[in-house]
């Protein structure tokens, strides 16, 4: 947890639904949030079905009267439209919600939140590639400001117990 929650940049982004995502959508609700790509062969889908069981488990305490909302920002907008993060979240949890956008937009955020992320070619020839990134689970407050950055070796019931004591402070 941080000692003092972080104000994060503005930025214009777009959901899996197509429509415009911005600062004010991480208000008036706690988020959580992972930078990923749909491509990845190991770490997304891992971290994403973890959150998923987090998202369960938190679903089950009911003291928890607003749950949060699990954000997935895509930081290969090459390859992940806002179709591709529905079908590819929808295998996880129907409730995500898939970021993507100008690669620009993503960096103002991924700057601010310091997530590290770089294209490494994979073949020239075939335009084949992949993402290298940061695999930390963030977590903003009901104003949109980051409070806490969770390990990606994290278990499902350490994430869940990490969040109740910030979200039940």
């Amino acid at each position: 947890m941080l000692t003092k929650p972080m104000e994060l940049t503005s930025f214009n982004l777009i959901n899996h639904q197509d429509k415009q995502f911005q600062l004010k959508d991480l208000e008036n609700q706690w988020s959580l949030i992972f930078f990923g790509y749909t491509q990845c062969p190991d770490v997304c889908p891992s971290t994403i079905f973890k959150l998923s069981q987090t998202y369960d488990l938190l679903d089950q305490d009911q003291r928890i009267s607003k749950l949060p909302q699990v954000i997935f920002i895509s930081i290969d907008p090459e390859r992940d439209n806002p179709e591709t993060l529905s079908e590819y979240l929808a295998f996880f949890n129907p409730r995500f919600i898939g970021i993507t956008g100008d690669q620009s937009e993503i960096k103002k955020i991924t700057s601010t939140m310091s997530v590290y992320y770089e294209k490494i070619e994979q073949n020239k020839d075939s335009n084949s590639y992949i993402m290298n990134h940061t695999a930390s689970i963030f977590l903003t407050n009901d104003e949109g400001k980051l409070v806490a950055s969770f390990r990606p070796t994290a278990t499902p019931q350490e994430l869940t117990s990490d969040i109740k004591r910030i979200l039940l402070l």
